[in-house]
């Protein structure tokens, strides 16, 4: 079947916009509790990083092979229009539909900024990543969630007659896939019956994680109201030049650019610059990074098996995040705050996923540390005495 989107732009100058939410700023914007209450103060000082959801950075801000890139020499301009045609040859579209964006979260932010004026009102998937809803609710917008189950094994396979009945005048469906916190990746069988059944409305997928799945590609084009947008930090530990993309259908792709325009002007060309090498070897790239990850899976699979009082749904591929049930364990906040004070090891609690009684763990840290601090966590886990049951 063939997908028209009808689309009428919405656009508003800023002062506009705050007219029309006839809310203040400081009433919208709230603060995202995942950074401010856990990630920011707790993940510098713990030494065991089980938390962090993507390759561990290399410290540098572009890989040595950028290192006087000719492009560095040439006009801003030219840097970003040969970046924003690698991205686009990534995913089989032309180069006008492709937006540059200061990495994942300036895609996110911007796609929140673009839909919301389609519709007051946007369905996000939960478990979540609290950014992909934060910021729809920061520019005034209805959030309804759709609920991925753990006994569907958090597919949305289970959900295409429920995210249809959601998704009547919302703006879009908003997911990420593979998903955070889940590490569930669904198929594009299941990407195109959940698009065909949100219809009018977009499907934004956030498909940072998709390289830790061998061979896959993006889910753009599959249906005329998929949008995707990535970066480069999470599956290839780059982060510091903040590189990422959406790429968006004909009827949506200029009000990306409108976007931009109000967000930041351009997108800087040195970064542009640096970032074109790189995307030139994005393979060898993630090769690299992930050489430290042979038999990870197979090692937090068994020991997981083994434990009396965790258990998983074992991500697909490489995929370096999933999501740990806490059998018996009410609090998983007190747990994680626990495990961090008596074990020096961080992990993600779901309560700020939307999944309490869970535990989010990134498998991608750098042996030995990760070793020591997974074995400190499942010992720690099968000792811990939950203080709701004395």
């Amino acid at each position: 079947m063939c997908l028209r989107v009808q689309y009428s732009t919405l656009w508003h100058a800023p002062w506009e916009l705050a007219l029309n939410l006839d809310m203040s700023f400081n009433t919208l914007m709230q603060p995202i509790r995942y950074l401010t209450d856990w990630a920011i103060p707790y993940y510098g000082s713990s030494k065991y990083d089980l938390a962090s959801s993507g390759l561990p950075d290399s410290g540098q801000a572009v890989p040595q092979i950028s290192m006087n890139t000719p492009w560095a020499e040439k006009n801003g301009i030219a840097a970003i229009e040969e970046a924003k045609s690698i991205v686009a040859s990534m995913h089989d579209a032309p180069p006008e539909l492709v937006s540059l964006t200061l990495g994942g979260s300036g895609a996110l932010f911007m796609a929140a900024l673009v839909l919301m004026q389609k519709s007051r009102m946007a369905i996000i998937e939960s478990p979540v990543y609290e950014p992909l809803h934060s910021n729809f609710e920061a520019l005034g917008c209805e959030v309804r969630f759709l609920h991925r189950r753990r006994e569907d094994r958090y597919s949305l396979a289970a959900l295409f007659d429920e995210a249809g009945k959601l998704s009547k005048g919302a703006s879009c469906l908003m997911i990420t896939n593979p998903n955070n916190p889940t590490g569930v990746y669904d198929d594009h069988k299941t990407i195109g019956e959940i698009a065909r059944a949100i219809y009018p409305s977009w499907l934004v997928i956030n498909e940072i994680y998709l390289p830790f799945i061998p061979n896959a590609k993006s889910a753009f084009g599959i249906a005329e109201n998929i949008i995707v947008l990535s970066s480069i930090t999470k599956a290839y530990g780059i982060s510091i030049p903040r590189f990422g993309w959406v790429i968006a259908p004909k009827p949506i792709a200029n009000d990306f650019v409108l976007a931009s325009h109000n967000i930041y002007g351009r997108y800087p060309g040195t970064s542009a610059a640096v970032m074109i090498p790189v995307l030139e070897r994005l393979q060898q790239i993630q090769n690299d990074a992930t050489a430290h990850l042979k038999g990870r899976h197979d090692l937090v699979d068994k020991a997981i098996a083994n434990s009396k009082r965790l258990n998983w749904i074992r991500p697909p591929g490489n995929v370096i995040l999933g999501l740990v049930k806490l059998e018996g364990i009410n609090d998983d906040l007190a747990f994680a705050k626990a495990l961090l004070d008596r074990r020096d090891v961080i992990t993600g609690p779901g309560h700020f996923f939307r999944e309490p009684g869970t535990l989010r763990i990134g498998i991608g840290a750098h042996s030995p540390d990760f070793d020591e601090g997974f074995e400190r966590f499942i010992e720690f886990a099968d000792k811990y005495e939950d203080p709701g049951e004395r």
